[in-house]
């Protein structure tokens, strides 16, 4: 047992030693492990990573295939929220190597053929769809929270914009097939719950056919009630 312990160990890199494998310093594989670098706990409770993972990061097309694999995956895990919170910690990161913000610094730039013409022309790109990504994200989540405040009641209200952009899909384009319109079930629940905000629960009852309102009332009769 003894035996195998110490050949799974020798299997097992410090921080620091698998830094040396791959040729580069301490903070840079601290970064290499934000972006998918496999890491382990020892017996000891210390953190080290396989020398398997070190090799296969080795070889730059491997590597950069992890990444993007434990990128997608870290994507489908997150909230919005989170996601947002990754960006911004990303593009303080930029801010703090370049001293400024991106508006400070590139915002004078018309048009992408400008960066490209840059040394540093592939951090700026990842820099600016940093920013585009977080400006959509606080727009959504903005829209969010004012969605979760918006109650259809009896008399219409204000829709909010950043509702209605939340609230539409695919841009606003609807699509249609075969008797069915293209929403998500929750793409369906933004928008029915806006417009019937839009016009009050009043007005909605007022324009449904007779025969909708005795089936709206026996459903109402049959549900329990919510808050």
């Amino acid at each position: 047992m003894e035996r195998q312990e110490e050949s799974i160990n020798r299997e097992l890199l410090s921080i620091a030693d698998a830094a040396k494998e791959l040729g580069i310093n301490i903070e840079m594989i601290h970064k290499y492990i934000e972006r998918g670098l496999e890491t382990v706990k020892d017996e000891n409770g210390e953190i080290r990573i396989p020398k398997v993972v070190v090799e296969s990061w080795k070889n730059p097309a491997d590597a950069f295939q992890l990444q993007w694999l434990y990128q997608v995956e870290k994507l489908m895990n997150q909230t919005e929220a989170e996601r947002l919170e990754s960006i911004n910690k990303q593009i303080a990161e930029f801010e703090d190597k370049y001293h400024g913000t991106f508006q400070q610094l590139f915002g004078n730039l018309i048009n992408d053929g400008e960066i490209d013409g840059m040394s540093e022309a592939v951090e700026i790109f990842d820099w600016k769809k940093l920013e585009i990504q977080k400006t959509w994200l606080i727009s959504k989540l903005k829209g969010l929270m004012q969605m979760e405040k918006l109650i259809p009641r009896t008399e219409p209200q204000e829709i909010p914009y950043e509702v209605l952009v939340d609230s539409i899909p695919n841009g606003g384009k609807w699509e249609w097939s075969h008797g069915y319109l293209f929403f998500s079930d929750e793409d369906l629940r933004k928008v029915v719950l806006m417009l019937i905000a839009q016009i009050g629960l009043r007005e909605m009852v007022e324009i449904l056919p007779n025969r909708s309102r005795y089936e709206l009332e026996s459903i109402l009769m049959l549900r329990p009630e919510r808050d």
